[in-house]
């Protein structure tokens, strides 16, 4: 009985230890794309999709060119969802490392 009681306990220590690893990878990732963002171009992106996920909000998925190549990405909408539209135009930093890292600036929208 209490070798069963160890090997449970090992076990949930192992999955706890897991977990935070997982954690910590994920954390570590956003520090550096963030950073890796402090030294980066900008071009024009344009929003392609407004999507609902289930208690998370709204996503706007986004294309953008670099080099004559396109690249699309999604990010959480943190402004209010009736202020953008499908075909709407913002600045879009990415990174001149890794070209499919980029960010959408939401603050005001570009008019050509």
């Amino acid at each position: 009985m209490t070798s069963k009681i160890k090997n449970n306990k090992w076990q949930f220590l192992t999955l706890i230890l897991i977990v935070l690893m997982a954690i910590s990878f994920g954390f570590y990732k956003s520090i550096s794309d963030k950073n890796e963002l402090k030294n980066s171009k900008n071009t024009i992106g344009i929003i392609t999709e407004i999507e609902h996920r289930t208690s998370r909000g709204y996503f706007i998925h986004y294309d953008y060119k670099v080099n004559n190549k396109t690249y699309n990405d999604t990010q959480k909408l943190t402004i209010k969802k009736e202020l953008i539209n499908i075909g709407d135009k913002f600045k879009v930093i990415y990174s001149d490392n890794s070209f499919q890292n980029s960010e959408l600036i939401l603050e005001k929208p570009i008019s050509e």
